[in-house]
């Protein structure tokens, strides 16, 4: 049952990571696509820029709230991180997407020139990246 499942979010994220593409798509800086993102209701904070060597890509840490997790003593969620590559262009973010889903740990989201990597297979905490990942689409 827990195959079938990774199957079908592996196959929307698929769907989702090549959806949009062509001119005219829409770009983002790093704090624009985690503000969208909190908008359509993902709970990311956005980190340092890390570094990397290669040229037309930025990597920054993001952290997000791991849903259901038991609070903290602070009252708040438990926090796991993510990565999000920001692409110069639709092309190379597809390339990144495409790199990044040959891994078989991590569960990766595009949208337009922002990849985003978790290794996080909670699924509450997909579900609801998910969900943001298609706000932004319908945007």
């Amino acid at each position: 049952m827990r195959k079938l499942w990774w199957v079908a979010v592996l196959g929307l994220a698929l769907l989702l990571g090549g959806a949009g593409c062509g001119d005219g798509e829409r770009t983002f800086e790093a704090g624009e696509f985690v503000e969208a993102m909190n908008e359509n209701g993902a709970a990311l904070e956005l980190g340092e820029g890390l570094t990397d060597d290669q040229e037309g890509i930025d990597v920054y840490d993001v952290s997000l709230a791991q849903l259901g997790a038991p609070q903290g003593a602070g009252g708040e969620h438990s926090e796991r991180g993510a990565s999000l590559i920001l692409a110069a262009n639709t092309e190379t973010a597809i390339d990144e997407y495409d790199r990044c889903e040959s891994a078989v740990s991590l569960v990766c989201f595009r949208a337009a020139n922002a990849v985003l990597i978790l290794d996080d297979d909670d699924p509450a905490t997909l579900a609801t990246i998910e969900g943001a990942i298609r706000g932004l689409e319908a945007d």
